[in-house]
């Protein structure tokens, strides 16, 4: 049987501080990451996918689900996700970790044109959905 979670991240009670004490949340930085067991695809375990998607990849989207609803009630915010250069490439035996990083590049890109159609206040908010890939910054255009 398999179980489900919806974990909370670590930094959601932060940032709900930070909005109850100041009244809004102006940017927000996502970095999770976990390596997964070194194994070819078809000897990878069910329970090394999970912990690396679920670390990777849920843990980017479930900051960035609350961030989003705070920055869209108050009409503005940057948010900067971090990815990885395995979010842009492959490699044998880490089909997990690359899986989960293009994820975060996937979201971070939807997200991006779905709020930068969306004006707020006269201004496209969020302002900016950034990703990051080792020190390089790369904001999606809308078209």
């Amino acid at each position: 049987m398999r179980k489900t979670r919806n974990p909370q991240p670590r930094s959601l009670p932060i940032k709900v501080i930070r909005v109850a004490t100041f009244g809004r949340l102006d940017a927000a930085y996502n970095n999770a990451g976990v390596q997964n067991v070194l194994a070819e695809t078809a000897d990878t375990a069910r329970e090394d996918y999970d912990r690396v998607m679920g670390i990777n990849l849920q843990g980017v989207w479930s900051c960035m689900k609350f961030e989003l609803q705070q920055m869209r009630k108050q009409g503005s915010g940057t948010i900067v996700n971090c990815s990885s250069l395995g979010g842009l490439v492959g490699g044998a035996e880490r089909g997990i970790y690359h899986a989960a990083k293009h994820g975060v590049i996937g979201f971070t890109k939807s997200a991006a044109l779905e709020y930068a159609a969306r004006r707020w206040d006269g201004l496209v908010a969020p302002r900016r959905l950034l990703m990051l890939f080792c020190g390089f910054a790369v904001m999606p255009q809308a078209t």
